[in-house]
């Protein structure tokens, strides 16, 4: 099977990373590219082996009140037409967008719901002309998203309902809740390395490094720290 993940770039992400990793292991029983839309990768060793394809055309699409204002896609729909993949799997709001703004492709379109997508809204908020704008291209996309027949993964609970607020009900069928994955290969010791052992009382430092909102679940954190201190006597230390 053949398949194309779009991804805006390959700066340090959590994004970017799960994108590696499944391509990674896709990679394993089929051909799997990535179209990147920047030459700059900072995940060079976790993209080794890989195919990644840098798309150096200024790539863009401009919508106004009656459809597309103005665009450039040609490198894109070239590299689509020439790898004839099976599957499009779109990691980004921004590449849902060129996707719908060039011909269909006879392939199956997967969005994956990274993120919340502020863009995507379903409700005229005020009648400023922003307001009404992002709804107008909130009802265009979602027609153009039907009509290509788009799936939809989500990677969270919270993502999930998120975006069932926004999509109409009879497309649910097509959204599927599967959290994110760790490649446990990606984590294992390097040759050599004098792996500690738990069972002794040196002190162990956990940091995590992310927004300070509810979404993140750093109370979870602070449970989990918690039951390594209280129930296995580890010394352990949080660091957020």
């Amino acid at each position: 099977m053949k398949i194309v993940h779009l991804l805006p770039s390959l700066n340090k992400g959590g994004t970017e990373r799960i994108v590696l990793s499944l391509a990674s292991i896709q990679q394993k029983k089929h051909s799997v590219s990535i179209i990147v839309f920047s030459d700059s990768n900072l995940y060079s060793n976790l993209s080794k082996g890989l195919d990644i394809i840098y798309i150096t055309e200024n790539t863009f699409i401009e919508y106004s009140l009656f459809g597309i204002k103005n665009k450039s896609t040609s490198e894109l729909e070239k590299i689509l037409s020439k790898l004839a993949p099976q599957i499009i799997h779109s990691h980004s709001f921004w590449t849902d967008l060129l996707l719908l703004s060039i011909p269909y492709i006879n392939a199956t379109y997967v969005s994956h719901f990274h993120l919340h997508y502020p863009d995507l809204n379903s409700k005229v908020n005020g009648l400023s002309k922003k307001s009404i704008t992002r709804y107008i291209d909130t009802r265009r996309m979602i027609r153009k998203y039907n009509k290509y027949g788009f799936n939809f993964i989500t990677v969270s609970k919270d993502i999930d309902a998120y975006y069932k607020k926004r999509i109409p009900k009879k497309m649910w069928s097509r959204i599927h809740y599967i959290p994110n994955s760790i490649n446990l290969e990606e984590f294992r010791p390097q040759k050599g390395f004098d792996q500690p052992s738990m069972t002794n009382k040196s002190k162990y430092t956990l940091i995590s490094v992310s927004r300070l909102i509810a979404l993140k679940n750093h109370t979870f954190l602070i449970y989990v720290v918690k039951k390594l201190i209280t129930d296995n006597q580890l010394p352990v230390k949080l660091i957020i």
